[in-house]
């Protein structure tokens, strides 16, 4: 997961890229896992979390990317923020 969206770079996936990058059957339990990395990122690095919101405002998936929607009618982007991309790539 993290390194399907390090390779995609400043462009990002969506949530539905990500899981078939990942090889994850559903969309919701990719999003799990997604939140999943970023709540253990944060606990690592013992940072205070804010409340969970929806999929696109949930701060432990905020912790790895951010979400960028292009309009109404499509689906959100999410682009892995530069620093982590940085630290995925050095050890790819």
């Amino acid at each position: 997961m993290l390194k399907a969206l390090t390779i995609a770079g400043k462009d990002g996936l969506t949530i539905g890229n990500l899981s078939q990058a990942a090889g994850y059957k559903s969309r919701e339990a990719s999003i799990k896992v997604f939140k999943k990395i970023g709540l253990l990122i944060a606990e690592y690095l013992e940072l205070d979390l804010p409340e969970a919101g929806s999929a696109q405002n949930d701060g432990a998936a905020q912790v790895l990317a951010f979400s960028h929607i292009e309009s109404d009618d499509e689906p959100a982007t999410w682009i892995m923020h530069q620093e982590l991309r940085d630290a995925v790539r050095s050890v790819l």
